[in-house]
């Protein structure tokens, strides 16, 4: 081996343990990021807008660790090839010559990234700016610029547009290496939705609960699927037919964690807050977030001597798709002695 060779291959090689350690330190930021990502999405509903700040900061996060972890995983695969055998030179030139590329590639990554981050949190700001009450100055004064710009094309000889378009080019060709990061910022944005969606439709449970008392208590509770439908069916060797609902009495309860991102500080707007809770507040705590609604009635008059059954069905449906939870028991009645073969049912939805 020439020592040319032998100094590139410890080169190599040094190279290759420096980012084998940088990679262990990118592998734990990327499961901060997807924690934190998933944790942004599954935890809070925003009920205004889907632009904010945590949902910008949590893509920009797992985005930009994404695409780094991933220059440096490609990385390490190629140069990882150049220590194999190579019996024909030109193949371990190719090697050679992918692996820099590679690594190359990491700089031009993480180059690309500090700039769309940059270039997000300054249009995040001027979108700040805009929501100001005197932000109609800031418009007219981009209008213009724009109009200016526009029109002072018409007055560009044949040289200076060729140059012109040459610009325009280049900055194609700029554009194009963002892409990826588009791509990903987009895919990372939408999985978050739809996780998002997932969560508010989750934690649905229902639980049934009959007494063995003399009036024979039923007593229905159904969390976070108020909009449910309730049939109560009694069945004995003397007749069949369901509870009228007028005979079943309903209650609702909830507790909603709403958050407004303005600081309140007079009296006056906190009035006006509380007065218009579903208005004004711009995000929801989904896991604290809880609505229950309950089903009460006395079965005792239904039933008679012997056995009785008692089938409840709980119909919900969400989107095209309906679920329904069919639940029998028996309820033996002799004399005032009640005797309930299932008391109690829960169950997740």
């Amino acid at each position: 081996m020439s020592q040319k060779r032998k100094k590139n291959s410890i080169d190599r090689a040094t190279r290759l343990i420096v980012t084998l350690t940088i990679a262990s330190g990118v592998a734990i930021l990327v499961k901060m990021a997807f924690s934190a990502w998933f944790q942004t999405f599954s935890t809070n509903a925003y009920t205004k807008n889907f632009i904010n700040f945590d949902y910008i900061f949590s893509i920009l996060f797992v985005t930009v660790t994404i695409l780094c972890a991933f220059s440096i995983g490609r990385y390490l695969f190629f140069e990882l090839m150049t220590f194999n055998y190579y019996e024909n030179s030109s193949e371990q030139e190719f090697a050679y010559e992918a692996s820099d590329n590679a690594y190359r590639s990491i700089f031009k990554t993480i180059k690309m990234c500090i700039n769309v981050v940059f270039l997000i949190m300054i249009v995040t700001a001027l979108i700040n700016v805009f929501e100001n009450k005197d932000s109609w100055k800031y418009i007219l004064i981009g209008a213009s610029i724009s109009s200016m710009s526009i029109l002072s094309l018409f007055f560009i000889n044949k040289k200076k547009l060729k140059k012109v378009i040459k610009f325009t080019e280049k900055v194609e060709t700029k554009i194009n290496i963002y892409l990826q990061f588009v791509y990903v910022a987009f895919l990372m944005f939408f999985v978050g939705i739809t996780i998002t969606l997932l969560s508010l439709n989750s934690n649905h449970t229902a639980s049934i609960l009959i007494g063995d008392s003399k009036n024979v208590p039923l007593k229905i509770e159904l969390q976070n699927k108020t909009n449910s439908k309730i049939y109560i069916k009694i069945k004995n060797p003397e007749k069949e037919f369901f509870v009228d609902d007028s005979d079943v009495k309903t209650s609702e309860s909830y507790v909603e964690v709403l958050e407004k991102n303005d600081e309140l500080n007079s009296s006056n707007e906190i009035d006006h807050f509380v007065k218009n809770l579903s208005k004004e507040n711009d995000k929801m705590n989904i896991p604290k977030t809880e609505y229950t609604k309950i089903y009460s009635a006395d079965l005792g008059d239904y039933l008679v001597s012997g056995e009785n059954y008692v089938e409840i069905t709980i119909v919900s449906t969400v989107s095209n798709n309906t679920k329904a939870i069919h639940f029998l028991t028996t309820v033996t009645k002799e004399g005032d002695t009640i005797e309930v073969t299932k008391k109690k049912m829960n169950l997740k939805l």
